[in-house]
């Protein structure tokens, strides 16, 4: 709980960083090569150079391809292999044993792009952790030459070391490992050590080593060009596919459809380079050149390529990335369109499997991480092709694709009885060597079977190939490699034909994530280290720890038997609450008056001001005695064995048994309380808007052009979550410039992909400007991302009830109300369930599972304030400066006059609430305390939401919000003052 004392207390400023990032202090990488699957190991040790032990995080690339499917921690030494979770638990789990201060790692896929992020705690002071990534990708194999490169994880300054060995299936001493750098190729100063089939080579001069961005492995040992591998049950079928002539296209009018969102802020110079060699091929074409980030940018039509290329040289980059928008943006008058994006969709509506496009589209991308599987879905839906540049791809082979028509597979034809799970199952293009792959599993006792592989040429169908699959066969066609490596390539095109579509395809992908240890887009891996942490989270062990998997399998079930206890408990303590909130609102508070007034009680150094005369006021009785209404039976609570989507249909099951009964009640309830409308207050809200003392801010406002300002002090401010607010906010308040402002918000999204924390900071805004739809968007996403945190329910619960989506909010709330959470966020539901009733009031006919929890609670002043970090604690006050107030607080709950304030939340997020049923005449002033940050990392800048209501649930109710940014703890910042 905070303290009076807290304005003693010295300040701590934090960091504006969204996460803590790690310092890598060696690196080791081991390739494995079985063709036609090199399986690559990365080795990482990290150190804290800090003196506070830390929560760190570490984001890096796989190549286009890869597939993660091994994660280790070591603890106490030894490296322990990871658990496949589901992905928003996996958060969950990590958070709450962070808080706990027990040991924890976490591996997932960034969402949208080719990246993962690790998650890393305890990093003790000046001390070492590690951790293994391992990861499986195809090896590419043509005439007499077999390659892969991989990423080189060693940008990190402070990194002293690295190694690299490789081992191969078969013995080649021709095989050779190259260091590659933006310009050059880099040698070891050690030589390579050879032992069998085992080569190593080391860098310890750190001056070389921080110039190496991937390695080179070729190799003489090469596939067949039609070739058929069976492991098992599972094939697969490699084909070497002759690609038809074709006549180049007659292009005189070309669209370049150009991204220019934030995320790509730093490709305009390569993007140029690249699209001046494609103008080149079209020397007389005219150029249409369409810019677009959250919406249309500009779109202008030029009579030469240098116009157009002088043009995209003037491009700004700000705001988020829509492609939803793509269809609508295409300019039918033009032959071809070339599209320069990353695929990092961050706001507007999903792009769904049926979405179609009207030209084929040549999409390209330059950014290091890109959403690849989006990308190549668009490109092969609309019959163009995607090429990531970032590959080292040459430009030729980029430029020559564009306008040819696509070569790709379009079915496979085979007997079901004797095939099953084929893939690919939608069309395909041939790679750029004219390879494709085709895997599948045979059926039990089924030895050999034919497969016909169907391919097209832009529209027409093109040839088709039959290969034979056999369960026998030499060394090349049958193997039998502990890696299982035919198998992980099946299991990997699976994924890969539902990837581009992750929220469609959730339960299908975190089935196969889960059996074949895949982090994918719905799952992650978790590494914990002891057994009473995967009982209390109901993890299973890796089934490496034998003595562990006993233990755990022998507490679940004691943990069963206790479900129906603390089903009726949770109802039982929910009651309690909401009859003690009834209690207090059906208080009677006598009149006050000068001579009767309680000193006030204030903070620090606010004093009331007093008011020179006599306030009479009667606390109003009520006109009615609610009635206790029966309970309902029908309540759900959750079990943690349950998922999620089971939790909402029971909830949604009980709502629908007790709605007709609940519907009759409210409707009594609401036509008895229109009464108290007649009390309704006379009140100004008069909000204090956020004025940001930072030094960029008073450059902006000075400058003659504030938009061309605020894109020069971007360049220092870049990755301040901070600065994009103060921004906006001035745009958005002051400068009117909602289009300008929106953008700058936006930019906020595309600085960290899938940080709920960005994601609440933006919604609160969007709200705030009354941009309802957009932050609904982004707070489903909160909402997927944190269903362990009912803040999350509750925060997109009011947003549709403000979009007037009325049961699907009431639904939402009463899952706050209903589900279990953690006690950290004890009497939420009480929160919520004034906030469900104030829906009822708008539509008696919404569902609550027991009727005792209706009832209206209309108050002349209501405030309520949510922040958007985990574990920190902002503390509401209100100086009640009126005859007989107080300063209302955590410290002081309820006030003379009737004032009351709602529990403390010291972990997190709020709800805090300040209710006052009758207020008299005066002044209330609404002030923020950033009092503590409980994060085990370096940043703590806090977002906070708070909205004032006067006449809550009256037909003249009226409401405002503001949102502020604190970054600095024991600090009291004045919001609002109401006057009545």
């Amino acid at each position: 709980m905070a303290s009076d004392q807290s304005s003693l207390r010295p300040r701590i400023t934090f960091s504006d960083n969204v996460s803590t990032p790690l310092d890598m202090s060696s690196f080791k990488l081991s390739a494995h090569i079985a063709l036609p699957l090199a399986r690559v190991i990365n080795t990482l040790e990290f150190t804290n150079h800090n003196d506070k032990t830390l929560s760190g995080d570490l984001t890096f690339p796989l190549p286009v391809g890869a597939t993660l499917v091994g994660y280790s921690l070591d603890v106490d030494g030894v490296l322990i292999d990871a658990v496949p979770i589901n992905k928003e638990k996996a958060k969950q789990v990590f958070e709450e044993e962070v808080r706990s201060g027990k040991g924890a790692s976490v591996v997932q896929q960034v969402a949208n792009s080719n990246s993962f992020k690790t998650s890393i705690y305890p990093l003790h002071p000046n001390q070492t952790r590690t951790v293994q990534v391992i990861y499986s990708i195809p090896i590419t194999s043509i005439k007499d030459k077999s390659s892969i490169e991989l990423p080189f994880l060693s940008t990190q300054k402070t990194q002293k070391s690295a190694e690299v060995e490789w081992t191969f299936a078969n013995p080649d001493n021709n095989l050779v490992v190259e260091f590659i750098a933006t310009d050059k190729k880099i040698t070891s100063n050690e030589p390579a050590q050879v032992n069998g089939n085992r080569k190593a080579v080391s860098f310890n001069n750190s001056s070389e080593l921080s110039k190496v961005e991937s390695i080179l492995i070729t190799s003489t040992e090469t596939l067949a060009d039609n070739q058929v591998t069976v492991q098992g049950d599972y094939f697969c079928a490699r084909m070497r596919v002759d690609r038809p002539a074709s006549t180049p296209v007659d292009c005189k009018k070309l669209q370049v459809l150009y991204d220019a969102s934030y995320s790509r802020c730093d490709q305009l110079t390569t993007d140029s380079t690249l699209l001046k060699k494609i103008l080149d091929k079209y020397p007389s074409a005219t150029v249409v050149l369409t810019t677009f980030s959250l919406g249309l940018t500009s779109s202008q039509e030029y009579n030469s390529p240098s116009e157009a290329l002088q043009a995209l040289d003037k491009t700004i980059f700000d705001g988020a990335t829509n492609l939803d928008q793509l269809e609508q943006l295409l300019d039918s008058s033009c032959d071809l369109c070339v599209i320069f994006t990353d695929g990092q969709h961050t706001l507007g509506m999903d792009i769904t499997p049926n979405t179609t496009y009207s030209t084929p589209l040549y999409i390209i991308n330059t950014s290091p991480s890109c959403n690849s599987q989006l990308l190549s879905h668009i490109a092969n839906k609309s019959g163009g092709k995607f090429d990531d540049a970032s590959r080292k791809l040459s430009h030729e082979t980029i430029i020559q694709a564009i306008g040819q028509p696509t070569f790709s597979i379009l079915t496979s034809d085979y007997e079901t009885e004797q095939l099953e799970q084929v893939f690919p199952i939608e069309p395909l293009p041939v790679d750029d060597n004219g390879y494709m792959h085709v895997y599948g599993k045979l059926k039990k006792n089924v030895n050999d079977a034919d497969i016909t592989c169907m391919f097209k040429f832009g529209n027409q169908v093109a040839n088709h190939i039959t290969i034979k699959i056999q369960r026998t066969g030499d060394d090349k066609t049958v193997i039998q490699d502990k890696d299982n490596v035919i198998a992980q390539l099946w299991a990997r095109q699976k994924l890969s034909s539902m990837s581009s579509f992750p929220e469609y395809f959730a339960d299908e992908i975190r089935d196969l994530s889960m059996e074949w240890k895949i982090v994918s887009p719905n799952t992650s891996l978790i590494v914990l280290e002891t057994i009473d942490q995967y009982i209390k989270h109901k993890i299973r062990p890796d089934d490496n720890l034998k003595q562990m998997v006993k233990s755990y399998e022998e507490a679940l079930i004691a943990e069963r038997d206790d479900f129906d206890r603390r089903k009726a408990h949770k109802i039982e303590r929910v009651k309690v609450m909401w009859q003690a909130r009834r209690e207090w609102y059906e208080k009677h508070f006598e009149k006050i008056t000068l001579d009767s007034a309680a000193p006030k009680q204030s903070y620090g150094e606010s004093q009331s001001t007093g008011i020179c005369a006599e306030v009479c006021y009667e606390g109003r009785q009520m006109e009615m005695e609610m009635e206790d209404c029966c309970e309902g039976e029908g309540s759900y609570f959750s079990d943690d064995d349950e998922d999620e989507d089971d939790e909402a249909d029971d909830i949604l099951d009980c709502l629908e048994e007790t709605c007709h009964s609940i519907a009759s009640a409210c409707a009594t309830i609401s036509s008895d309380l229109q009464i108290r409308n007649n009390g309704s207050v006379d009140a100004t809200i008069s909000v204090k808007a956020w004025n940001s003392t930072a030094p960029y801010m008073s450059t902006i406002k000075s400058a003659p052009d504030p938009y061309q300002s605020y894109l020069e002090q971007r360049r220092e401010f870049s990755k301040s979550p901070a600065f994009f607010l103060d921004v906006a906010d001035y745009f958005l308040t002051a400068l009117k410039q909602v289009d300008k402002g929106i953008n700058i918000l936006t930019n906020l999204l595309e600085l960290e992909l899938e940080s709920e924390q960005l994601l609440r900071i933006v919604s609160y805004r969007l709200d705030q400007s009354k941009h309802h739809e957009e932050a609904e968007y982004l707070l489903e996403k909160v909402k997927k991302m944190r269903p362990d945190e009912p803040q999350s329910y509750r925060d997109l619960a009011l947003i549709k009830e403000k979009l007037n989506k009325l049961p699907e909010a009431a639904d939402l709330m009463n899952q706050v109300v209903y589900k279990d959470w953690d006690d950290r966020f004890d009497e939420i539901e009480v929160t919520a369930l004034i906030e469900l009733n104030h829906m009822l009031v708008k539509d008696s006919r919404l569902p609550v599972c027991d009727p005792y929890f209706v009832y209206k609670m209309d108050l002349d002043l209501r405030i309520s304030m949510a922040w958007d970090t985990n574990d920190t604690d902002v503390d509401l006050h209100v100086t009640e400066d009126v005859i007989g107030g107080q300063s209302a607080s955590y410290s002081n709950r309820n006030t003379i006059i009737g004032g009351h304030v709602s529990r403390d939340f010291r972990h997190g997020y709020g709800p805090e609430e300040y209710m006052l049923k009758v207020a008299p005449q005066g002044l209330y002033k609404v002030m923020v305390n950033y009092y503590a940050n409980h994060q085990q990392s370096l940043s703590g800048g806090t977002t906070v939401l708070l909205t004032f209501f006067t006449n809550y649930m009256r037909h003249d109710e009226k409401a405002e919000l503001v949102t502020v940014r604190l970054t600095q703890t024991a600090n009291m910042l004045p919001v609002c003052d109401i006057k009545v």
